[in-house]
């Protein structure tokens, strides 16, 4: 899986943020609304899923942070 660089992560994130928030905000929320009265319910839940997908894809492509690897002091030898 390709890594994400420091910098386009800080970007991709800022895009979900507002992305999301604009999911979340109140046109579209009133928009969906006004269909059904499940229809809210299963919005909500469908895009909280993919916020939680998507938060979990992101930390699966971070690079692994060597601070925590190859150290001792798990073991008592540090």
């Amino acid at each position: 899986m390709k890594h994400l660089s420091n910098d386009n992560l800080a970007s991709l994130e800022m895009f979900l943020f507002l992305f999301f928030f604009a999911l979340f905000g109140w046109p579209i929320i009133t928009i969906v609304d006004r269909t059904h009265d499940s229809s809210i319910f299963i919005y909500l839940f469908l895009v909280w899923g993919i916020v939680i997908l998507l938060i979990a894809l992101i930390s699966l492509s971070l690079k692994p942070s060597h601070s925590s690897h190859g150290t001792n002091e798990e073991s008592g030898e540090g």
